[in-house]
This record gives structure tokens, C-alpha cells and sequence, in this order.
């Protein structure tokens, strides 16, 4: 079931999705370059990401906590 409804969480999560570009980044171009260093740059990218993806993950649950707390659908 896709909810529709509005609440300040759901704004924030649609303010990060795109932030999800730089673990997609990271993860296809590489952190280790060929000869076995690691890529500060792409590493950045990648730590990046995967803290955009906890927060969208955390701001996911409190939304949905929102709406079942005002029971809203």
C-alpha cells in the first residue's frame, strides 16, 4: 500500500533521494583504484550515500510512525 499522505517526514525523505546518486556513485566507479590504493574521492562518495540512506531510512520510519499515530490515510 503506497501512501499518499502528506507530513513534514515525507517532505524530507523527498529532499534526500537524490543524495542516494552518490552511494550509486561510489559503488559503480569504485573505491580501490587498479593498483590496490584507495579512492579518497569515489570512498567519499560512497560513505556519503550510505548516510543519506540511513537518514531516509530513519525519516521513513518516523513518518510512517506519524501517521499511524494521528491515523491518517
Amino acid at each position: 500500500m503506497r501512501s499518499k499522505v502528506k507530513t513534514t517526514y515525507r517532505f524530507i525523505l523527498k529532499t534526500q533521494y537524490g543524495g542516494l546518486v552518490l552511494l550509486i556513485m561510489g559503488l559503480a566507479i569504485g573505491v580501490i583504484k587498479e593498483n590496490g590504493e584507495v579512492n579518497p574521492f569515489f570512498t567519499g562518495f560512497t560513505c556519503g550515500g550510505f548516510a543519506v540512506a540511513f537518514i531516509c531510512h530513519y525519516f521513513y520510519k518516523k513518518h510512517l510512525e506519524a501517521v499511524k499515530k494521528y491515523k491518517i490515510l
